[in-house]
């Protein structure tokens, strides 16, 4: 009688080499699937000579226009000084970057006329929350309080939006940026940063619109940010990703200055002022992170 050893033999170890070759297909995807480290960045506005009077013009139009709405006589308070406004951070921007998963808490602050309180100016705070998870989620949340209304705030609101995979870049990760021989500028806290401008010129050469600066500073030209040299875009193989700010450089002439409460300037001129590499896991990314943000005091002093 034949024996079915050797047959058996053979398949068996037909099918331990295909499992080697599968496994081994697994451990080189995982090996190129490596996650990006946590980062947390924390920006806030610079505070120019130029901006701060775009914001006292900008409260003292505010403060006039109440009284002469509410018929009060008189002279109102007095301007708000440099020192006070110094103390008011007027943009924040927190960032969580961890994985596929990518958080932003935001903070304006605007002074504007307290209606109720003859018109005295105070400090109105707005928030707004960007939370995206992979390519298919996006939560957001924003205070109900308006700059432009005169209106009673509404309600805080947040709500989670179902964006499914958008092309290919949820797909395959993007390439690393090429930093390479590139200048690099100083973000603060022993922390090296590189200007768009710059990568963006060595990239795409004459064809670019925003010519860097000479040496190693932000263009002079529209507006300028200035990247993380080790990682200027954070993605993953499930995240699209973005670029990860820690500067921005704007030349907005100082006229625009009092239209928006000297935002123009904050917007575009903002500096590092905090950041942490590899850090703990934070609780930032679901809806009741965001729903805890958006609900905090609308309202502060000068």
């Amino acid at each position: 009688m034949r024996s079915i050893a050797p047959a058996r033999g053979r398949k068996i170890r037909c099918l331990f080499l295909v499992f080697c070759a599968m496994l081994a297909g697994v451990c080189a995807a995982a090996g190129n699937d490596v996650a990006p480290p946590r980062l947390h960045v924390v920006r806030v506005n610079e505070a120019s000579a130029d901006a701060l009077a775009g914001v006292r013009e900008f409260a003292a139009v505010q403060v006039e226009s109440c009284r002469v709405t509410q018929h009060l006589s008189g002279s109102g308070a007095p301007p708000l000084t440099d020192a006070q406004l110094r103390k008011i951070v007027f943009l924040q921007d927190e960032a969580f970057y961890d994985g596929d998963r990518i958080a932003h808490y935001s903070t304006r602050r605007f002074v504007v006329a307290d209606g109720s309180s003859s018109c005295a100016p105070y400090v109105l705070v707005l928030r707004d929350v960007s939370i995206t998870v992979g390519c298919g989620t996006r939560i957001v949340g924003r205070s109900g309080n308006d700059l432009n209304s005169d209106a009673p705030p509404g309600p805080p609101e947040t709500h989670v939006e179902r964006t499914g995979p958008s092309g290919d870049a949820c797909v395959h990760a993007r390439k690393p940026v090429e930093t390479d021989g590139l200048p690099t500028d100083s973000a603060g806290s022993d922390v090296n940063c590189i200007w768009q401008s710059r990568l963006l010129a060595a990239r795409f050469g004459a064809l670019t619109r925003r010519p860097p600066a000479p040496g190693n500073g932000p263009s002079a030209t529209g507006l300028d940010a200035c990247l993380y040299q080790p990682l200027p875009h954070y993605a993953s193989a499930h995240s699209a990703g973005e670029d990860v700010v820690l500067r921005t450089h704007s030349s907005a002439p100082p006229a625009q200055q009092a239209v928006s409460g000297g935002h123009i300037e904050f917007e575009g001129n903002t500096r590092l002022q905090a950041m942490d590499v590899g850090g703990p896991a934070a609780a930032k990314f679901d809806q009741a992170a965001a729903e805890a943000f958006v609900r905090l005091p609308p309202r502060e002093g000068v």
